[in-house]
């Protein structure tokens, strides 16, 4: 896992995050506490789905001595709700690529 610095609107972002090839490796060994940001996906295992927009007033449902893999369908949404986790003092992990990259490299 390394710092990924990522640009949207002029705000820069620092946050932990892993290849979809070790999340993978991650995925399969460990099976690991997963924050699925995706509306209308089907659930992984192990995940906890909770729409993006929906997740600051469901703050509640996670646990902070929980290490979470957040994933999006591309990452996008994904980079900022891990910034915004790690701001709220959660332990968060982006996936980098998403869910999109994940399921290609894992099929």
């Amino acid at each position: 896992m390394f710092q990924l610095l990522s640009e949207k609107g002029g705000t820069i972002f620092m946050h932990r995050s892993i290849t979809t090839q070790d999340f993978d490796v991650v995925f399969r060994q460990l099976k690991p506490a997963i924050l699925d940001l995706r509306e209308d996906a089907a659930l992984l295992p192990n995940a906890l789905q909770i729409p993006a927009t929906e997740l600051p007033s469901r703050l509640g449902e996670l646990d902070k001595d929980t290490t979470y893999f957040v994933l999006s369908y591309s990452g996008r949404k994904a980079a900022v709700i891990t910034e915004f986790l790690a701001e709220q003092g959660y332990d968060a992990v982006l996936v980098i690529g998403g869910a999109y990259s994940w399921q290609r490299y894992a099929a």
